[in-house]
């Protein structure tokens, strides 16, 4: 492994199984976005949104929907890429950079492609309102990630974003100056002047 994945010798370390178990269990069952509806069948309509279920604060109550799991997929599948890249930290085999910038992005995806699809919707009948459905993130799934990189690190280094060990582009193409020696003066030749043939 290289430098800035060494375990961690101060803290207890998780095994991947271990980690990847409570990361997808909370990533099937928990909520993730709250969503306001001013203009839903049988009125206004508010839910919270999983995976699996539905809680809709109206007559409808709780809907649990096991293909659910299947169908969300496209708004949700970097929650379960966030479960791999999970794994794969405390596997040594990625970093907690990477992993983090993809746990903000399963954060925002709901929202990205939900609002993305409504502007469509409202580009084709302009008389559409796109906002007129509100959805607020709720990121359990990343607050728990988050919370078990500090607690149980995996690695050594800093927390929040790891620097690469690698030296950028620039840095390799400038040299250091200490180590810059100035090549040696060759002596001038001096050229021969050709002999008169007088």
């Amino acid at each position: 492994m290289s430098e800035g994945l060494k375990p961690s010798s101060t803290k207890q370390r998780l095994s991947s199984g271990l980690v990847g178990g409570i990361m997808g269990i909370i990533a099937v069952l928990s909520p993730i976005a709250l969503s306001y509806d001013s203009y839903g069948w049988g009125g206004m309509n508010s839910m919270i949104i999983a995976m699996m279920w539905q809680l809709h604060f109206n007559s409808w109550g709780l809907i649990f929907d096991p293909t659910g799991l299947i169908a969300s997929l496209p708004l949700t599948f970097l929650s379960i890429v966030f479960v791999v890249m999970m794994m794969r930290l405390y596997q040594g085999k990625s970093t907690k950079k990477r992993t983090l910038l993809v746990g903000f992005a399963s954060v925002l995806q709901l929202e990205a492609v939900f609002y993305g699809t409504m502007i469509f919707d409202w580009m084709l009948y302009p008389s559409f309102n796109p906002f007129s459905i509100i959805i607020f993130p709720i990121p359990i799934l990343l607050i728990m990630g988050l919370l078990i990189i500090h607690f149980y690190p995996p690695a050594e280094g800093t927390m929040w974003i790891e620097e690469e060990k690698t030296s950028s582009w620039w840095e390799k193409s400038v040299e250091d100056p200490a180590k810059i020696t100035e090549p040696p003066k060759e002596k001038a030749k001096k050229s021969k002047e050709p002999d008169s043939p007088w």
